[in-house]
């Protein structure tokens, strides 16, 4: 990339002491900085700072280029508003934020209707859309419905029952959902009318429900903060420690059901 003007030691030996700056002079002092009008970029004193797109309409509507150095002849990452998807073709452009690599091709895309993610992709049909292999090193758990699906949990009587309100707010009764990946999900408040022991069954999840394995899962509790409590292979629901008489949340709790794993799952 080339710079050109001088730099600030050089302009300002035109000015020492007893120097008579030239009309050029002058002119390369000015040229030297930046000029909101000309140069499309705004710091309001209550704003932030404002930057307008280069080129038209047609163009890919560069706002920011990054080097890693001045030598380099490109730029390394660009940042555009008109992305192209043929970097050729001005027909192939895309309304949208995207950073674009050093040829011109998009490498993360956001577009401007409907605000969905493309990476490798200016058509993304979703949320987000990536065009390529993805790796994953945890599990991807899709979120349970705010309603319909969900099965109550059968709660041991007449010790445990549901809190429908809890700080003023409205809970939902304790339940399960099972996703389409197998992934069951847990909501719900249970309370106690007595002190709750080790190992005392609390309720029992509904068939199709249970966990492939015994779960030890923390719990957060009323009083106590939180505790724990276990979730066995036949569904059952079995108090950790000494709950106390105390309420606690499955909000939150998810596991897989008959997802089968392996070391290159």
């Amino acid at each position: 990339m080339d710079i050109n003007g001088s730099s600030r030691s050089q302009l300002k030996t035109y000015f020492i002491k007893h120097a008579i700056p030239s009309e050029g002079e002058f002119s390369e002092l000015i040229d030297g900085m930046l000029n909101q009008r000309d140069d499309r970029i705004i710091k309001p004193p209550d704003g932030p700072l404002s930057l307008e797109a280069a080129g038209d309409a047609a163009s890919r509507r560069q706002v920011l280029h990054l080097y890693e150095s001045f030598d380099d002849a490109n730029p390394t990452w660009v940042l555009t508003m008109n992305p192209r998807s043929t970097v050729s073709d001005p027909a192939t452009a895309k309304r949208g934020l995207s950073i674009d690599d050093a040829s011109g091709v998009s490498r993360l895309f956001v577009d401007h209707a409907t605000g969905q993610v493309g990476i490798g992709t200016l058509e993304p049909q979703a949320a987000l859309h990536v065009d390529g292999d993805i790796i994953c090193s945890g599990r991807l758990i899709p979120a349970p419905p705010e309603t319909g699906q969900w099965e109550a949990i059968s709660l041991t009587t007449p010790k445990f029952s549901w809190i429908e309100t809890y700080y003023n707010l409205s809970r939902p009764q304790p339940s399960a959902f099972k996703d389409p990946v197998g992934v069951v999900h847990l909501r719900g408040y249970i309370g106690a009318s007595s002190s709750i022991g080790p190992g005392e069954v609390i309720g029992t999840l509904p068939a199709g429900h249970w966990p492939d394995n015994t779960l030890r899962i923390v719990v957060f509790t009323h009083h106590n903060g939180h505790d724990d409590i276990t979730i066995q292979n036949d569904g059952q629901i079995m108090s950790g420690h000494n709950l106390h008489q105390d309420g606690f949340t499955l909000d939150g709790i998810s596991f897989p059901v008959g997802i089968p794993m392996s070391a290159e799952t």
